[in-house]
């Protein structure tokens, strides 16, 4: 269960993020939520190759450098949404 729970991450945050786009009118806030839904869905997939794909400690190592690196950029597209739709 645990394996499968990124992967339920991935495919709900995919789907938010597009169904975020697909009414009109498009505006840049509905960009910037969809934007961060594939930030969270890329987070997810990392967490995902972490449990499945690490098996020795240099493995391990180079998929939490880049969890890492998806947690910094992450927060980005969330600041930019956040902004948009305070106005």
């Amino acid at each position: 269960m645990i394996d499968t729970a990124p992967l339920i991450a991935v495919v709900l945050s995919l789907a938010l993020g597009g169904i975020s786009l697909l009414w009109p009118p498009r505006r840049l806030r509905h960009a910037t939520f969809a934007a961060g839904m594939v930030a969270f869905a890329l987070e997810s997939a990392v967490v995902y190759a972490l449990l499945e794909h690490a098996s020795t400690p240099e493995a391990h190592a180079r998929w939490m450098t880049a969890l890492e690196s998806a947690s910094l950029l992450t927060p980005i597209p969330w600041c930019l949404f956040a902004f948009l739709s305070a106005r």
